[in-house]
Formats: C-alpha cells, structure tokens, sequence
C-alpha cells in the first residue's frame, strides 16, 4: 500500500517547536501547505512548498487538495484535527488509505490541565458556527461547561445570554492563547463580566450555578415559548 498523499497536522500555539519529527518532515516535504493564516504563520520556517489559506467555506479548499493527489500536501489545524476540527471533513472526502493524522494535544485538554478538570465529567459545546443559544440544552445547576469561541466577541455573549437564563451566579474562567507566549487565564462570574482586549484564540470554562434547566428535566415552562398570552396546556 502507497503511503498517504494527506497528512492532517495538529499544531499548538508553541508552533514547530510542538511537533514531531514526523510532522515537521512532513510539511517540509509537501507540495502544498493548507491552513488557516495564523497556522501557516507558526509553521513558516518549514514550508517548501506552496501554501494557501483556507477558502470560505472551508469545503471549497477540498477540489485543490484532492487535484494534488499523489502529490503530498499538508493540512494544519489546531489541536486535534479530529476533535471539533476538519479531520472527519478531510477523512470523508479523502477516503480510507489516503490520509493520516499527526495531532497535538486540544485546547480542551490543555484547559482540563490547567484547571483540574477530569475530561470525562465535563460537556463540551461548541460556538464556532452554532449559535448562543446552543448552550441552552447544557444549562444545569454545578455542571461545569468547556465553550469553545468563535472569537474574541464571543466571551461577552455568553457572560450575557447566561443572565438572561438567571445563570448569572456562574464563574467563568477565560483562558487564551493556550500552549503559547500569549497565554493568559483570567476568572469572573457572568454577572460582573468585566474582562476587555480578549484574545481572539480562546475557550471559557463555566461552572454553572442558576436555576434547573427545563433541558434536563420533563416539560418546559411558559417563558421558554413565543406566545401571546395563551397556551393551551
């Protein structure tokens, strides 16, 4: 069996300095580089070859690596490509025997290490894409929640949308830019949401305190409906 043309490469915010051998070997040796511009940044002392930034959608960048076969080409992603990422994307559309992945450690580990957190206890949402409102199925009282951001704007909305659940007790740690220089970990509660010049790289641990969710238990009050007035129970 040939070797892939695809390798699918986890990078952190430490850049080269993270990856194996076999993943720097691997970019070097690509013909083409794929990856978001942040990502191509932190891998530029190893690129050879071309690189490109991903189109929008992403799914638009698929035609141009798979022209590329058997050429090799190198995607970069953050963390583990397969863990909310463009792994299973690149899997599918690549078939079996055509890709392998290199991946780092993911920002929701690096969290858990940070804070203490087993993995196995906590729920992840992500908000990269979805919208606010996703995180109301998880609202549970002592329920802690790992909330990956679309960017930096996204904290704020999230501080505020958990008011408006009557979440506002709740404390949630701000972590950026993690794994690298421009690390930073910063605690508050939804209520007194006070933390500016947030990185747009970033995830928020929240341990939730607030009233039962109507998510988690039979039946749903009034207020969780658009109505007039009236409704028939």
């Amino acid at each position: 069996m040939s070797a892939p043309f695809l390798s699918i490469i986890g990078i952190g915010e430490d850049g080269v300095a993270g990856l194996s051998e076999a993943a720097r070997e691997a970019v070097r040796q690509a013909s083409l580089v794929v990856g978001g511009a942040r990502h191509l940044e932190l891998a530029r002392g190893l690129i050879t070859g071309e690189s490109e930034i991903w189109q929008r959608p992403i799914q638009a960048s698929i035609p141009r690596i798979l022209a590329r076969r058997p050429q090799k080409v190198a995607v970069l992603a953050s963390g583990d490509p397969f863990f909310h990422g463009v792994g299973p994307m690149l899997a599918e559309a690549v078939g079996a025997g055509g890709w392998r992945c290199m991946p780092q450690i993911s920002s929701v580990a690096l969290a858990c290490a940070r804070l203490g957190w087993a993995q196995n206890t906590i729920e992840v949402l992500s908000l990269c894409g979805p919208p606010i409102e996703t995180l109301g199925r998880a609202l549970f009282p002592q329920t802690q929640l790992l909330v990956l951001s679309a960017d930096e704007t996204t904290p704020a909305k999230v501080a505020a949308y958990l008011c408006t659940r009557g979440y506002g007790a709740s404390e949630i740690t701000l972590l950026e830019a993690l794994g690298g220089p421009d690390e930073r970990v910063r605690t508050t509660t939804a209520d007194c949401w006070d933390l500016d010049r947030v990185h747009r790289l970033n995830l928020l641990a929240i341990s939730l305190r607030g009233p039962v969710s109507a998510a988690l238990v039979p039946g749903r009050g009034d207020a969780a409906f658009e109505h007039d007035g009236q409704i028939t129970k």
